[in-house]
This record gives C-alpha cells, structure tokens and sequence, in this order.
C-alpha cells in the first residue's frame, strides 16, 4: 500500500477530511514512536508507506519517554524479543 491509498483509506474510514488527516497521522506516529523503544518504532514505520515510516524513526540508543532503551539494551534483556 502506498502513501496515497493508506491516506485515503484511513480518511475515508475516519470521516476526517484528507488535509487534516495527514497532520493527525503524522502527529499520532510521532508520539506513539517517543513511546516505543527504537526497534519497535522501526518495525511500526516498516510497516507503513515510506513517507510515513519515517515519521516513527528515533536516533538509535534514544530513550523512549516510557523510559525504555533503544532496541539493542532490550535484546540483551531479552534475547528472543528486539
């Protein structure tokens, strides 16, 4: 799925008109990645279209604001997970 038909679908769905849709999107993928740790934030923004993946990319060994470590510190806690 391309940017344009994720955009589309999700507006339609929503009722949102399309011009406020990509703000929400963008704003919602931002703060729902400062809440992940690095390595699920990248695996939410593979998941997307390229325009709005990047939109969930954090510098690697950031700090979430839940308080986790990138993906790297998590596997070393937790090898089957990261």
């Amino acid at each position: 799925m391309n940017r344009s038909e994720f955009v589309d679908s999700v507006a339609r769905r929503s009722g949102i008109p399309q011009a406020q849709f990509e703000v929400l999107t963008r704003t919602t993928l931002q703060t729902l990645a400062e809440r992940l740790t690095a390595g699920e934030a990248k695996d939410l923004g593979e998941q997307l279209p390229a325009e709005l993946g990047t939109t969930c990319v954090r510098p690697r060994g950031a700090q979430s604001r839940s308080g986790r470590r990138s993906s790297s510190s998590a596997s070393a806690r937790n090898p089957g997970r990261g």
